[in-house]
C-alpha cells in the first residue's frame, strides 16, 4: 500500500518529524511483590539500578502501596527518568541507604538493600540466587504502563535476561520494621523448578516514545539524502516524486536499538494537499526480535493544520518458542494488551513565517 497524489508542491528537502525518544539510563531491575503477605502499606518493592557516566553504581526503590500509588526512594544522583510520568500519585524521597548493592554473575546473584521509610521504619530486602547458569532468560516488554491513569509517553520498556528466582536455589528476606513478608509464589512451575514471583532483569533498554510536546517543532533538512541522522535518531526515508517520506526512524542506546517502521512511509507534512485524510500502519521493534507493538496511525490535513493519530491496537505480539511462556502471556493478557489502551494524538500547526509548532498528548481510551 503506498499514498499516491497526495502533495501539493514540490520538495525543498526538508520534511516534520513528529517523533521523538528518551532514554531511561537504567540497566538493572529487580521485582519483589507480596500481594499475599502485604504490609501496611506496601504490597511491592522494585529494585532499580543506574550506571551514571563515570561507572559510578546508583540505586532506587520503589515502594508500591496497596491504594495504588508509590514511593520512590533514591540514592543522591540517582538518575531519575520518567518515574514521575508511568507511577499514580508518587512521592519522590532522597534517601540515605544503609545498605545499596546489586551484584551478579553467570552463577549467583545478590541483592542487598536497607534503609527507612518516610514512617521511620527500616525496610529490609535480601535475595540470593545460586546456580543461575541452570536457567534459560527471556524477553519481556514490561507492562509498567498499564498502572499510568494520565501517561505522558508510551514507555516501551524491554526488560532482557528476565529470569525468575528459583525456589530452590533462592533466599529472600523482606522486613518492614521489622516484620518479615512472604515473597509470592508464581503459579507455573518454569524451568523445570518452582519458582517465587520475584524477578528480574539484568538488562533493561527504556525508552519513552513521543514524550508529550507542546511547543515549537524541528524542520529536517534531508536533501537528497535518504538516510539521515539527527540528534540520537536515524530516519531512513523512502522518495515519493522526490518528497521525503519517513520509512523508519530508529534511536540507539549503548547496548540496544529501538525502532519504528511505516507502512506506507509517514507524509511529508510540509506539502500535503488540503482536506487529505490518510491512514497507516506502524510497527515498534527491537534488536532482539523479542516481539513487535504494531498499530495504525492517521493524518487529516486541513489548512495549515495537522492532525495525527497514533494508536497501538494490536497491542504487544511476542515472539517466544517456549510454550509455558506462550501460554502465560495468554493467560495473563496484560502483558500482550496493555498498549491498545494507549492512543497518541497531535495537532502541528505552520505559521506565516514557516515555523511548526505541535501540542501532542497520550490518552488512555479503555
Amino acid at each position: 500500500m503506498t499514498h499516491h497524489d497526495i502533495y501539493s508542491g514540490t520538495s525543498n528537502g526538508q520534511f516534520i518529524a513528529p517523533f521523538s525518544f528518551k532514554i531511561d539510563p537504567m540497566q538493572q531491575l529487580v521485582l519483589i511483590p507480596f500481594e499475599k503477605d502485604p504490609d501496611t502499606f506496601y504490597n511491592q518493592f522494585e529494585v532499580q539500578r543506574s550506571v551514571l557516566p563515570d561507572g559510578t553504581c546508583k540505586i532506587a526503590v520503589i515502594a508500591y502501596k496497596l491504594n495504588g500509588s508509590a514511593e520512590v526512594y533514591y540514592q543522591k544522583d540517582y538518575p531519575l527518568a520518567s518515574q514521575s510520568s508511568i507511577l499514580n500519585d508518587p512521592a519522590f524521597i532522597e534517601a540515605k541507604f544503609d545498605s545499596a548493592s546489586l551484584t551478579f554473575s553467570s552463577s549467583d546473584l545478590e541483592l542487598s538493600i536497607s534503609f527507612q521509610d518516610v514512617h521511620d521504619r527500616t525496610i529490609r530486602i535480601e535475595i540470593s540466587e545460586r546456580d543461575r547458569q541452570a536457567k534459560v532468560p527471556f524477553t519481556l516488554l514490561a507492562p509498567v504502563g498499564w498502572i499510568s491513569k494520565k501517561p505522558l509517553s508510551l514507555p516501551v520498556y524491554y526488560m532482557y535476561q528476565m529470569s525468575l528466582t528459583r525456589k530452590k536455589h533462592s533466599n529472600i528476606i523482606i522486613t518492614v520494621g521489622g516484620r518479615s513478608h512472604k515473597p509470592d509464589v508464581f503459579f507455573l512451575p518454569f524451568d523445570k523448578s518452582g519458582n517465587y514471583f520475584t524477578r528480574y532483569s539484568l538488562d533493561t533498554f527504556n525508552v519513552d516514545i513521543n514524550p508529550c510536546c507542546n511547543g515549537l517543532l524541528q524542520i529536517c533538512e534531508a536533501g537528497i539524502r535518504d538516510n539521515l541522522k539527527n540528534g540520537d535518531l536515524h530516519y531512513e526515508l523512502n522518495r515519493n516524486n522526490g518528497h521525503p517520506e519517513i520509512k523508519k526512524v530508529t534511536v540507539k542506546g549503548e547496548r540496544h536499538f529501538c525502532t519504528i517502521d511505516f507502512s506506507p512511509s509517514f507524509p511529508d507534512l510540509l506539502t500535503l494537499k488540503n482536506d487529505i485524510f490518510l491512514t497507516g500502519d506502524f510497527c515498534i521493534t527491537s534488536d532482539t526480535g523479542a516481539g513487535i507493538i504494531k498499530g495504525t496511525y492517521k493524518i487529516e490535513n486541513k489548512q495549515n493544520e495537522t492532525d495525527i493519530k497514533l494508536h497501538p491496537g494490536l497491542g504487544w505480539i511476542p515472539r517466544e518458542s517456549r510454550l509455558l511462556l506462550r501460554l502465560m502471556f495468554k493467560l495473563v493478557k496484560i502483558f500482550k494488551d496493555w498498549p491498545k489502551s494507549y492512543s497518541w494524538d497531535a495537532k502541528i500547526t505552520l505559521d506565516e513565517n514557516g515555523s511548526c509548532f505541535m501540542d501532542s498528548n497520550w490518552n488512555r481510551i479503555i
